[in-house]
C-alpha cells in the first residue's frame, strides 16, 4: 500500500550516507593539502587549510547527526500511519533493530543453575 513511499525513505538514508561519505573524503583531502602546506609552502596558510578541513569534519558529523535525527523523525511518522491504517511494519524493519540483548541460557551454566531454572 505505501512501498513507493516507503522506499524515498530509503533512498534519503543512502544518499545521507554518500553526502556524508563526500564531505569525510574532502576533508581528509584537506588535512593532506593542509599537512603539505604546512610543510613545504607557507605556514599560514597551512593553517587556514587545515582549519577549515577539520571545520569540515566537524560540518560532517553535524549533517550526519541532524540527517539520521529527521530520518528517526520520518520512521516515527511512518508508523503511527502503519498503525493507524492496520499495516504491517515489515517494510520498516531496518529501522527498527534494536539492539540485541543477551540472553540467560543454561548452556556452559553448572547442573545446579539449571535446575533452578526449571523450578522457575
Amino acid at each position: 500500500m505505501f512501498k513507493r513511499n516507503d522506499e524515498l525513505l530509503f533512498r534519503a538514508e543512502n544518499a545521507l550516507k554518500r553526502v556524508v561519505g563526500l564531505i569525510i573524503i574532502v576533508a581528509i583531502f584537506g588535512v593532506i593539502y593542509g599537512v603539505n602546506f604546512l610543510f613545504v609552502n607557507n605556514i599560514t596558510q597551512g593553517f587556514i587549510v587545515l582549519t577549515v578541513a577539520f571545520c569540515e569534519l566537524l560540518f560532517a558529523f553535524l549533517v550526519w547527526m541532524f540527517g539520521s535525527l529527521f530520518l528517526s523523525y520520518l520512521v516515527d511518522v511512518k508508523l503511527i500511519r502503519n498503525r493507524l491504517y492496520c499495516v504491517n511494519n515489515a517494510g520498516l524493519s531496518e529501522f527498527l533493530m534494536e539492539p540485541k540483548k543477551k540472553e540467560k541460557s543454561a548452556k556452559g551454566k553448572g547442573k545446579d543453575a539449571k535446575k533452578a531454572e526449571k523450578k522457575d
